[in-house]
């Protein structure tokens, strides 16, 4: 017991680093930096091929101009676009696309699209919600598909993605409490889906959000312009077996956000859907160590900062030290790019170097020689 109470006065300063390094971890105050880490970590990793059979079915800029027809397109083309994809007999159509309302060309093209969901039995349409927040007033809205869409659907969710610190999405919901109940997100709806067509997949987490597991950038996942699968360019067999997404990706449509892969903002939302259901289907989700043992790492490590500066001699102490700090950061990489566990490595490095420094700080004040009046 004394030998604990020796060292911990002799370290008071580490401990005092490290409690504070917890505190700040705690109050979020590294988090923007921390998803900045995240996303070097990806880009250090580099892409990987997608494991899922997933197409998507693009609104691109070809399409805007091929077909010359004012967005948003009649819900008869989309209807024309499922019956163009059916005969080949993919596993699920997922359209992330907007049918909140009726729509302006009157019930008849409403009827069309409605009659194509029905008939094809295995599209997935997607809803969001949203809060309108203003003095005095705020509005929640479930913005779902018609009640006409919405009977022949296979299934339908929510498409929401909170936006971090950063300005990226990182995780993607997978139990969204409402205040209108409980609802499933669109790529849960399709996990669902797939594992009663027998597509073997892993069990949903028990957390109610994880961190997306992203492939790669635009494009990591195959595109097919929606106006060649108006046109009957692509074969039906190509569609065997497949999971089709379709949504927008020209920058027009403004339907782009930013990822690790992404940071200008590039990546389309039907794509960060495809990132998201391939995550899910395979359970690679990251796996990020929890704040408790990353606050109990943030004291270690000072303690150990402050130990190498009072038994290392010299330049050693300060080579060994920077060692250290290479070890955290290669340790974070290998367990992200082999395990996909995301150690939180910011508030491990800021604590060894704040008790190495506060031990010197404090070792030379000690050393300091009296002054005689």
């Amino acid at each position: 017991m004394t030998l604990i109470v020796e060292f911990a006065r002799a370290h008071r300063v580490a401990l005092l680093a490290g409690l504070l390094t917890a505190a700040f971890a705690a109050a979020g105050w590294f988090e923007q930096f921390e998803y900045w880490s995240l996303s070097r970590l990806f880009e250090l990793r580099g892409a990987r091929a997608p494991t899922l059979p997933i197409v998507i079915v693009s609104v691109d800029q070809s399409t805007l101009s091929e077909l010359n027809e004012q967005w948003p397109f009649a819900r008869g083309r989309h209807a024309d676009l499922i019956r163009a994809i059916i005969p080949g007999k993919p596993r699920a159509i997922v359209l992330d696309l907007n049918f909140d309302e009726p729509s302006l060309r009157g019930p008849a093209d409403d009827a069309q699209l409605a009659e194509a969901v029905a008939s094809a039995g295995n599209v997935l349409l997607a809803g969001v919600y949203g809060i309108d927040i203003q003095p005095f007033y705020r509005r929640d809205a479930l913005n779902v598909p018609i009640p006409e869409l919405r009977r022949g659907a296979a299934a339908v969710g929510l498409v929401n993605a909170p936006i971090e610190s950063d300005g990226q999405i990182h995780r993607m919901p997978v139990r969204l409490t409402l205040p209108f109940g409980e609802m499933p997100t669109l790529i849960v709806a399709a996990h669902g889906y797939l594992a009663k067509l027998g597509l073997r997949g892993a069990p949903l987490p028990r957390t109610n959000d994880v961190l997306i597991n992203y492939r790669g950038g635009p494009k990591t996942f195959p595109w097919i312009s929606y106006y060649r699968v108006l046109r009957g360019e692509i074969p039906a067999s190509y569609w065997n077996d497949r999971i089709v997404m379709v949504g927008v990706t020209s920058p027009l449509l403004h339907d782009r956000f930013a990822t690790p892969f992404a940071r200008n903002g590039e990546m389309p939302g039907v794509e960060i859907l495809a990132n998201e259901l391939e995550t899910l289907m395979t359970g690679n989700w990251l796996r990020e160590v929890s704040l408790a043992v990353s606050v109990v790492l943030a004291v270690v490590f000072a303690l150990v900062g402050s130990v190498v500066a009072v038994h290392v001699p010299g330049a050693r102490s300060v080579l060994l030290a920077g060692a250290l700090w290479i070890a955290v950061s290669v340790t974070t990489f290998a367990a992200f790019a082999v395990a996909d566990v995301w150690i939180h490595d910011l508030p491990l490095s800021f604590a060894l170097i704040l008790g190495y420094i506060g031990r010197c700080v404090d070792s030379a004040k000690l050393e300091r020689p009296a002054v005689v009046a």
